[in-house]
C-alpha cells in the first residue's frame, strides 16, 4: 500500500477573523514524489472496498494523533462515509471511538462530519448517537448534492452544514439555486446549526457566503490543506478586510434600495388616498403612472377575501385582472401582520419577506396598508429592479 497521510486545511469563523478548525484530509505522493490529494482513489470502482476503508482509518488514526499539536480552543473535523458505517456490525467497537479516547485528547474538539447522501439511515442515527454522546459534533457534508437531504437533516440534528460546492457556486449565478441557498441559511438560524461553505476562491465568493448566513469558512481564497497547523490569529487581518469590503458594497446597495423602495412607497400612497374614504371603485383613467417595477394592486377584506380585481401595470399602462377575485389571501404572513399592526401600532403597513413569483419567476415583495376597519391594500413590486 502506498503512502498516505493528513493534510489539514484551515476553518476560519466570519465574526472573529480566526481560524477555529481544521479539516483533516487524505493525501498521498504521485510518481514524481509530489504530496497530492488522495479523493481520486476512493472514487476508483477498481480499488477494493476493504483497502480504502484500512487507508481511511489510517488517516483518521494518523489526524487524531495530531490533534494534540493544534492549536488551544479549535477543533478537528474527521470526513466518514456511510459507507464505512454500513460494514461495521451493530456490536462492533467504532474505530474512530476507539481511536479518541487511546488519544486522551477531548472529544469535545472533534467534529465528524458525515460525508455522501448515502447509507442506510437508522444505521447512521446510531451511530451519530455514540459520537454525541461522548460529546462530539456532528456536520452534514456536501448538503445540496443529494435529494433526501431533509431527511438527513431531521434524523441527525446536525449542528454544522457544509455546502456542496459545486451546489454553492453555482447558485452564485442568481436563480432558484440562489433562492435554495438563502432557504438553507434560514433553515440553519432556526434549528440553530452553523453553515460552512467550502471550496470559497474569490472575494464573490466570499461575499455571498456571507450573505448567506454562513458563519464558517474555508477554501484557497485563505488556506489550502497543509502538513502543519497555521496559527488562528493568522486569517484575522485578511477576513476583517473581506468583512470591510463587504460592508460597503452591501451599504450602496442598500441605499440603493431604499431609494427605489421610498419611490415605490410615496406611488403607494397616492393609491391609498385614492380608496380611503370612498367604496367606489376608481377608474383605471384616474390611476397615477406608477416607477419601474411596480407590478399590481388588489383590495381584499380583513378576512383576506380578494375584492377587487388586479390592477396590473405594464409599459406604463394600466390593466385589470378579474379572474382573482373571491380568492381569500388570509394565510399569506404579510396580510395578518398588517391587521396585527395595524391593531397595535399607529404604523399601517407591513412589507414581505421577497419571495419568486410563480408566474414571473421574478423576485417581489408585497407591500400591505390597511385601508380601514374593513379593506386592506396590497401592492406587489419587483424586490429589485437591477
Amino acid at each position: 500500500m502506498s503512502f498516505f497521510f493528513p493534510y489539514f486545511q484551515p476553518i476560519i469563523d466570519i465574526p472573529s477573523g480566526r481560524i477555529v478548525g481544521y479539516e483533516a484530509l487524505a493525501r498521498t505522493l504521485d510518481s514524481q514524489g509530489r504530496v497530492c490529494s488522495a479523493g481520486p482513489l476512493f472514487s476508483d470502482p477498481s480499488v477494493p472496498k476493504e483497502t480504502l476503508l484500512d487507508i481511511d482509518r489510517s488517516v483518521r488514526k494518523q489526524a487524531i494523533e495530531q490533534i494534540k499539536n493544534i492549536p488551544e480552543g479549535t477543533f478537528l473535523t474527521l470526513n466518514i462515509s456511510p459507507e464505512w458505517i454500513q460494514m461495521l456490525k451493530h456490536q462492533d467497537a467504532v474505530p474512530t471511538i476507539d481511536m479518541v479516547l487511546s488519544s486522551g485528547i477531548d472529544p469535545r474538539r472533534i467534529i465528524i462530519e458525515i460525508t455522501e447522501n448515502e447509507g442506510e439511515l437508522e444505521s447512521i442515527q446510531r451511530l451519530v448517537e455514540e459520537y454525541r454522546a461522548l460529546g462530539m459534533r456532528i456536520a452534514v457534508d456536501d448538503f445540496g448534492a443529494g435529494y433526501s437531504e431533509l431527511n438527513r437533516m431531521i434524523a441527525l440534528e446536525p449542528d454544522l452544514i457544509k455546502l456542496d460546492m459545486r451546489f454553492f457556486k453555482s447558485a452564485i449565478e442568481g436563480g432558484i439555486a440562489n433562492d435554495a441557498i438563502q432557504a438553507i441559511g434560514f433553515m440553519a438560524e432556526r434549528i440553530g446549526c452553523d453553515v460552512l461553505c467550502e471550496g470559497v476562491e474569490t472575494e464573490q465568493e466570499f461575499n455571498f457566503a456571507v450573505e448567506c448566513g454562513a458563519t464558517l469558512i474555508q477554501g484557497f481564497m485563505f488556506y489550502p490543506a497543509k502538513a502543519s497547523f497555521i496559527a488562528p490569529e493568522e486569517a484575522m487581518e485578511k477576513t476583517e478586510r473581506l468583512r470591510q469590503s463587504f460592508l460597503a458594497l452591501k451599504l450602496e446597495e442598500e441605499k440603493e434600495r431604499a431609494n427605489y423602495f421610498k419611490d415605490i412607497m410615496s406611488n403607494v400612497h397616492l393609491l391609498t388616498d385614492l380608496w380611503l374614504g370612498t367604496k367606489n371603485v376608481p377608474s383605471i383613467d384616474s390611476l397615477p403612472h406608477m416607477p419601474e417595477g411596480f407590478i399590481r394592486f388588489y383590495i381584499c377584506s380583513i378576512s383576506g377575501e380578494q375584492l377587487s380585481p388586479n390592477y396590473e401595470y405594464f409599459d406604463g399602462q394600466w390593466y385589470q385582472e378579474p379572474s382573482f377575485i373571491g380568492y381569500n389571501w388570509s394565510g399569506r404572513p404579510y396580510f395578518y401582520q398588517v391587521l396585527a399592526i395595524s391593531d397595535m401600532l399607529s404604523r399601517t403597513e407591513v412589507t414581505s419577506r421577497p419571495y419568486r413569483d410563480r408566474a414571473s419567476r421574478e423576485l417581489f415583495q408585497t407591500i400591505g396598508i390597511k385601508l380601514d376597519e374593513g379593506r386592506v391594500l396590497l401592492v406587489d413590486y419587483l424586490y429589485d429592479i437591477n
